[in-house]
């Protein structure tokens, strides 16, 4: 008669064999991906400004300049942070959720790489807004920040109810749906330092790389600007 209880070891070893590769899989391509991103931008010359480039057609060139509805929202790394908090300042603001399997890891290497490549200007920020509160709090937020090296100084990640978050994306920036969804735009925007958006990129897919330089060729365009006057 078979030994149930050594069959049930084999078993448990074989699974958590499977995860220690599925484990180091994830890893690989996590540091591939990134890797990969910054290979292909030093192989990329300069691009102009998407807003000359016509980068922005798909959300259309009219909201370019437009402002950014006032916020206030609970950041998790403590306190509440809002658009009085960016006054004077250059950020990206992206929507995205932890648990997101599709577009949200990507635009994440992407910040993360931007964030590391612009330590030379530190008034450029990134504001990350959750559309998932239910199940997104301050503390997981915190620690997925972390999983990107998120300088807390610099990167803030926020939560608010759906009905805010979802009105803020919509009509502030357009860049969710009408559905009150976790779906959201791949895009990230651009917002100069009196508070109005400058551009559009896309933080995920095909245009990646080249969506990522015009964004830090622009960025430093603004900033550049902003210190000569």
């Amino acid at each position: 008669m078979p030994d149930s209880t050594s069959g049930n070891k084999i078993v448990l070893t074989v699974l958590l064999l499977a995860l220690l590769v599925l484990a180091g899989a994830a890893v690989f391509f996590y540091s591939a991906g990134k890797l990969d991103l910054k290979a292909k931008l030093q192989e990329t010359e300069n691009l102009k400004s998407p807003i000359a480039t016509g980068k922005t057609e798909d959300l259309g060139a009219d909201r370019i300049n437009m402002p950014v509805p006032d916020f206030t929202f609970p950041s998790a790394s403590g306190g509440e942070f809002g658009l009085k908090d960016l006054k004077g300042k250059l950020w990206v603001a992206e929507f995205m959720f932890t648990s997101c399997a599709g577009y949200c890891p990507e635009m994440s290497k992407m910040t993360e790489l931007l964030q590391e490549r612009t330590q030379d200007l530190p008034d450029l920020h990134f504001v990350s807004f959750t559309v998932d509160p239910e199940r997104d709090s301050l503390e997981a937020l915190k620690e997925y920040g972390a999983e990107y090296k998120a300088d807390e100084a610099r990167w803030h990640f926020l939560r608010a109810s759906q009905e805010q978050v979802h009105k803020l994306g919509r009509k502030g920036f357009f860049l969710l749906n009408d559905t009150n969804s976790l779906l959201h735009s791949k895009k990230v925007a651009l917002v100069d330092r009196a508070g109005h958006i400058r551009g559009f990129f896309d933080g995920a897919g095909p245009e990646r790389v080249s969506d990522f330089k015009a964004l830090e060729v622009l960025a430093r365009q603004l900033y550049s600007e902003n210190t000569k006057k």
